[in-house]
């Protein structure tokens, strides 16, 4: 949608870039990884970072009682 109404502009389009909360690493929103498009709203880079980042809040909350 972006793109579309930048090329009726004339303006340049850039895609905007994500950066990993994990590994602080930089992907591009939509990026094709692995066969399959990133979501627009994906946290985390890739599969190992989510899971990095569920271990990490699982093991801050341990010993906590509600």
């Amino acid at each position: 949608m972006e793109f579309a109404a930048a090329l009726r502009e004339g303006r340049p389009y850039r895609r905007p870039k994500k950066r990993c909360p994990v590994c602080k690493g930089w992907w591009f929103v939509g990026e094709v990884t692995g066969g399959n498009r990133k979501r627009v709203d994906a946290l985390y880079c890739s599969p190992r970072c989510r899971t990095r980042a569920y271990r990490q809040r699982q093991s801050r909350s341990e010993g906590v009682t509600p």
